[in-house]
């Protein structure tokens, strides 16, 4: 008997508040005019103003990286000093010849299962080519492999050629 006198109280509390929450949702936003009418609002009041910030560093403390060593000022002066001296002395460059490679690509390994012998893919110059490590072909040599890429030399130049 008592279970049924609650349910009797719970039932319009529950149907009360569904209700009431029914009503915010669609009733209770139209009442409000809190709409902004965006086109009035002027420029002026929008844009913010950057402050000014000033900022002094204070640089009169020890290099953690340089705890036990000393380092003299004057002796860094000098050494830059020598340096520069050094730089301007040796004004003449030396030209070097940029060695112009020949297009290369690097396709693949090829493992054969009884004698474990590689055979490395490169294509070069639209030639594709079959070669092992060490070998020479347009004058490019295989100077070692991985799986993602080579190491090619050509005319005593060293490169990386990925896949």
């Amino acid at each position: 008997m008592r279970n049924k006198k609650l349910t009797y109280i719970l039932i319009p509390v529950v149907i009360l508040l569904w209700g009431y929450i029914f009503y915010k949702i669609f009733w209770g936003a139209r009442n409000t005019n809190e709409y902004v009418n965006y086109r009035q609002i002027k420029a002026d009041t929008l844009t913010i103003k950057p402050e000014e910030f000033e900022y002094d560093l204070l640089v009169n403390y020890t290099d953690p990286f340089l705890k036990n060593r000393t380092v003299k000022r004057d002796a860094i002066k000098k050494q830059n000093e020598q340096t520069n001296q050094s730089r301007r002395v040796n004004t003449r460059r030396r030209r070097t010849q940029a060695t112009r490679w020949p297009n290369i690509k690097y396709g693949g390994i090829i493992t054969n299962e009884s004698s474990e012998k590689i055979t490395i893919l490169v294509e070069i110059d639209n030639s594709k080519c079959l070669m092992n490590i060490g070998e020479e072909r347009k004058g490019v040599i295989i100077m070692h492999y991985y799986p993602d890429s080579i190491i090619v030399k050509y005319k005593e130049e060293e490169k990386t050629i990925l896949k």
